[in-house]
């Protein structure tokens, strides 16, 4: 398809490290730059953190001539607006996609004063996002053509918070790297991560994967695995990641004698996937920053099943009782773990249909494909 005849796409977004909307807006980026109906650029912040260097290191286009921090007052924002909007005109964009407050703000006024009036597309990352705000009225009631939710919770927020015209609002679920987070990972590159963590086959893993910060949970998974191992005596639990936190959940551990069934792994990159292969299944208690649920994506594409409590987007990415359990309570949860860890069978079985589920449901080309058509729409 020759270049002029493509829908020419700006991504925006606000944040300066691959966390948060970042990730699953990185997964779009590149699935959308496969298509040939579309030319993608990104905007992001370049002065710092990491995101401009991960994006451009997938082989993106991010433009360098705007710097899309969100710190500083109204007039480095009108500053970035101006910008922006002849970067609009030079580049010919089509459909301005945004994903944060600060880059929306922006970029609706780019629009408004470029010449090609680019149409606006908002995504809503997460529930706090859907919170009844003046801002976030205006946002999304006047300043975007097209609003995307990630989950039909988030859908029912928004038009119910905001009075939004329900035909203004789509859903279109995120994705998650199949090849990368996959069953059929490198036996050798798993079993190198038994060793390193001392995990045995036949270890009964309870696995964590969140920031150590406040709200995500970890003293709740701390001390409703003090209650599994007294019906599971054989299980640990791993818990995956850093944070301001860390050291007081490791007292915590201390304090309630687990110490030698407890796996603190620190950050893994490389390592993500072989530690969702070595779980008999993963939990999840909180949303997070990325309403999407990326630790239950990426648990179900490596075929483990997920134990979750019912918050965010959690009952409609899991199928109950087939590619794992949304709980309702921690002491539900509690029993679905247990139940999951004493038949490491039915942890086979809702693994595979997980992985099922995943490919069917979450694969980057549907996401690619669901964006596509509303852009097409748009134009």
């Amino acid at each position: 398809m020759k270049d002029n005849t493509k829908i020419h796409v700006l991504h925006t977004i606000s944040v300066s490290n691959l966390t948060g909307a970042a990730q699953p807006v990185l997964v779009l980026a590149k699935a959308l730059s496969l298509r040939n109906e579309i030319r993608l650029s990104v905007a992001s912040p370049v002065s710092h953190g990491n995101i401009f260097m991960r994006f451009n290191d997938e082989g993106l286009k991010v433009i360098q001539e705007i710097d899309l921090s969100p710190r500083g007052v109204f007039p480095i924002s009108l500053l970035q607006a101006i910008k922006l909007s002849r970067i609009i005109d030079a580049e010919k964009i089509d459909i301005v996609h945004c994903h944060l407050s600060h880059d929306h703000w922006v970029s609706f006024i780019a629009s408004a004063i470029s010449k090609r009036k680019p149409r606006i597309v908002r995504t809503i990352h997460n529930t706090r996002l859907t919170a009844k705000r003046f801002d976030y009225r205006l946002l999304y009631g006047k300043m975007a053509k097209k609003i995307i939710c990630i989950s039909e919770k988030h859908r029912n927020a928004v038009i119910g918070n905001f009075n939004i015209e329900p035909g203004n609002v789509g859903v279109i679920r995120s994705s998650v790297e199949l090849n990368r987070f996959n069953p059929e990972k490198n036996a050798e590159e798993i079993e190198n991560f038994r060793n390193k963590f001392l995990i045995s086959e036949d270890d009964r893993i309870i696995g964590f994967v969140a920031r150590f910060k406040k709200g995500r949970g970890h003293t709740e998974i701390v001390e409703a695995f003090r209650k599994i191992k007294e019906s599971v005596p054989d299980s640990k639990l791993m818990l995956v990641g850093k944070g301001e936190l860390l050291q007081e959940i490791k007292s915590l551990v201390k304090r309630t004698l687990m110490g030698r069934s407890v796996i603190f792994t620190g950050y893994l990159k490389e390592e993500l996937p072989s530690a969702y292969k070595v779980m008999s299944a993963a939990v999840v208690l909180a949303e997070g920053n990325d309403g999407s649920m990326r630790t239950v994506l990426e648990a179900m594409a490596c075929g483990t099943p997920v134990i979750a409590l019912n918050t965010g987007a959690a009952s409609e990415i899991i199928e109950n009782g087939v590619s794992g359990y949304v709980a309702d309570d921690i002491g539900q949860m509690e029993n679905r773990i247990a139940e999951v860890l004493k038949a490491q069978s039915l942890s086979r079985q809702m693994g595979e249909k997980a992985r099922i589920r995943a490919m069917k449901l979450f694969s980057p080309g549907r996401e690619a494909d669901e964006h596509i058509e509303l852009y097409k729409k748009l134009i």
